[in-house]
């Protein structure tokens, strides 16, 4: 296990910023150091993929999504996330449907999205709502779990109707922010999206009425001129 230990103490050693109650990390640290110590052997990829794998919608619907992790009996002591999707159709909200990234009157950010399963210690959790991305990192610094476990959940709104083809939300390994899963270092991995498709649009609004001027219109007709 002492290979484990740059991790470990790297982690100890993060400075943490507020995010809705969690704590966050800085946008210029990775979760873990890519200078941590080689993961083992593993026979075959870690599986990350995102529940359900498909939906269909209304326009101002809901759709709660369960992020997955599935490593078989490969050890997992972190996994970053970095969720990509289209913030012209969705939107990730909170359980009482308070869109995140809003502030709280404590000056933090809502959270995007909810811890769950054996990796209790959440690292970040951020979104970039004009861009689409959710930033997400959690992990233990006593717990390895190993076979199928959830590592997060998020409730989206949908916005506006799609085509056949619907919208995605993916994991990305591109930019400053990969999505990877480690045990003392980056793992293989497979990244599963998912597809949403949005019928229709939302109900237009109805337009209000213009205030009064207080002049009566009168509705007689004229009589004519004699």
């Amino acid at each position: 296990m002492l290979y484990r230990l740059p991790v470990l103490l790297a982690l100890l050693s993060l400075t943490v910023l507020p995010v809705a109650g969690l704590p966050s990390l800085g946008s210029e640290v990775a979760y873990a150091q890519d200078d941590a110590a080689a993961a083992p052997p593993t026979a075959s990829a870690v599986t990350v993929s995102i529940d359900p794998a498909a939906s269909t919608l209304t326009a101002g619907d809901t759709v709660d999504l369960t992020f997955l992790v599935s490593s078989g009996d490969q050890q997992v002591d972190g996994v970053q996330l970095q969720i990509v999707y289209d913030p012209t159709r969705l939107q990730p909200i909170a359980s009482d449907g308070t869109p995140a990234g809003t502030m709280t009157p404590e000056g933090a950010a809502v959270a995007p999205l909810t811890p769950v399963g054996p990796l209790d210690l959440a690292l970040r959790n951020e979104v970039d709502v004009n861009a689409g991305r959710i930033d997400y990192a959690v992990g233990s610094l006593s717990s390895t779990p190993t076979g199928t476990f959830q590592v997060a959940t998020g409730r989206f709104r949908t916005l506006a109707g799609t085509d056949d083809g619907g919208t995605m939300v993916r994991l990305s390994t591109e930019g400053a922010f990969p999505s990877y899963v480690s045990f003392g270092g980056r793992l293989p991995v497979n990244l599963i999206e998912t597809s949403i498709i949005i019928l229709g649009d939302p109900p237009a609004a109805t337009p209000a009425a213009p205030p009064s001027n207080g002049t009566a219109t009168s509705t007689e007709e004229t009589p004519p001129a004699e």
